[in-house]
């Protein structure tokens, strides 16, 4: 017991080291991309924390670039720490599980980042790795003490609360919170822990309903809420494009996590485990098909890998609580899996880095033109996802003000740019992405963009 926990302990040191250098690193590659780039502006515009649609638990990733600002660092510093922020806080989260000795967690918080994750590396700013964060601590304190199982003990409403910032960061969570509840009822073999404990679902219940009750109260949550109705899409699963694209890479980019998840069920089954196997069996293929739904047009490999992810709890759940004990050499996967992970985001790591440098050169295009504000026509970079993304002009103005805010530029392509007024007042719309931000500030002491005309380009 003491030779896996001390394999998991140095293998996640291992993983969240390396991934803490690589996000101080390739800061550019994941701050200067999608909606991480309009956050970072939002933060230095308003000094306060940028939370959108309702995710309150996000304000935790936003700490050190926020402390930062209000020290007056460099635009630079800011994004750095902001790169940094999310992986210090999942490497908090894994060594407070780790020092509350529920190992198992721990175990299925590392493999929560590593077992799947390439691409998702560099789109930091899907809040579903925040929700989880909070589910595992609540899981972890639920494990720890019967007292934080009991609605009739303050020690409960913990959990709780951190189950409930798990579910307003990001809905899907509520199949994690489920599963991780039925899984852990049906270990402990199936007994009611008493009035308290019944009291303490139902309390929980009610965070679940106040959930679907605001979901209402955001464009995403309430869009996504619409899409339980489209249950027609069943009969079409196998072609939709999230479907499509999460199949092929489970034989291609996600081939190892096929290999180890075929690897556990054949454990589970050689142990009789057949309730388990029922219950991973069932939380995945109702996953799949919830994705698939929600998600029916994502056609974007770092949107929705990161969905993807909750997949490895899934896998893991079982592997930590009923494969591991009983054979401890497996431990030695450990390290292999996060190994893995490293070598699949050097593999993709190209993708993000031509990015930037398409970018880099519209930006340069710009200089020697003297142009402050740019409309590109789509034609081909619109079919490269990683280039155009729906917050380019964000990310142009970011990038470019790294060098001092005499150097800010932006430029923005969209498929309606043809049809846009030629004036600055609709450009300044456009260029920032739409209606994603309405109210964005631009802070003169790091952004100084001109009311200056811009011109149309054509892509080469």
């Amino acid at each position: 017991m003491f030779a896996r926990d001390k394999m998991l302990k140095w293998s996640a040191v291992f993983a969240f080291g390396v991934m803490l250098c690589m996000a101080f690193v390739f800061f550019k590659e994941r701050i200067c991309f999608a909606d991480a780039a309009g956050t970072t502006i939002n933060l230095i515009g308003t000094k306060c924390f940028s939370i959108q649609l309702d995710r309150y638990g996000a304000f935790i990733t936003q700490v050190l670039p926020l402390i930062a600002i209000y020290c007056h660092a460099s635009l630079k510093t800011i994004c750095q720490l902001y790169s940094v922020n999310f992986v210090l806080f999942h490497a908090a989260v894994f060594a407070i599980i780790y020092y509350w000795k529920q190992y198992q967690l721990a175990l299925i918080w590392l493999c929560y980042f590593v077992l799947m994750m390439s691409d998702s590396f560099f789109y930091v700013h899907n809040e579903i790795y925040t929700a989880h964060a909070y589910v595992l601590l609540g899981f972890a304190l639920y494990q720890k003490d019967s007292d934080y199982q009991s609605g009739f003990s303050f020690k409960g409403y913990i959990p709780l609360g951190l189950f409930c910032l798990g579910l307003f960061c990001h809905l899907s969570v509520i199949c994690t919170i489920v599963f991780g509840l039925v899984f852990l009822f049906v270990l402990e073999g199936k007994k009611i822990k008493g009035y308290g404990f019944i009291f303490w679902l139902l309390l929980l219940c009610m965070c679940i309903l106040m959930k679907f009750i605001f979901l209402q109260s955001n464009w995403y949550d309430s869009e996504k809420l619409e899409s339980f109705g489209r249950w027609h899409l069943l009969m079409e699963l196998f072609t939709l494009k999230s479907t499509v694209m999460f199949l092929h890479a489970l034989y291609t980019t996600h081939l190892f996590f096929s290999v180890f998840t075929i690897f556990v069920l054949a454990f589970l089954i050689r142990f009789k485990q057949w309730i388990h196997v029922a219950l991973m069996l069932g939380a995945c293929v109702l996953y799949f098909v919830l994705t698939s739904i929600l998600f029916s047009n994502a056609a974007l490999m770092f949107y929705m890998q990161s969905e993807w992810l909750t997949y490895s709890i899934f896998i893991t759940f079982p592997f930590a609580y009923l494969v591991l004990p009983r054979l401890d050499k497996l431990a030695y996967l450990i390290p292999v899996i996060v190994l893995q992970c490293v070598v699949h985001i050097y593999l993709v790591y190209p993708n993000y880095s031509r990015a930037l440098r398409w970018k880099k050169k519209q930006l340069t295009y710009m200089k020697e033109n003297q142009l402050a504000k740019m409309l590109i026509l789509p034609s081909t970079i619109e079919k490269d996802a990683v280039i155009s993304t729906w917050a380019m002009g964000y990310e142009s103005i970011l990038l470019s003000s790294l060098k001092g805010k005499g150097h800010t530029r932006t430029f923005y392509s969209s498929p309606y740019i043809v049809d846009a007024d030629t004036n600055s007042q609709s450009f300044n719309r456009i260029a920032i992405g739409g209606n994603t931000f309405a109210d964005t500030i631009l802070d003169k002491s790091y952004f100084n963009l001109p009311k200056a005309v811009y011109i149309i380009k054509k892509d080469e």
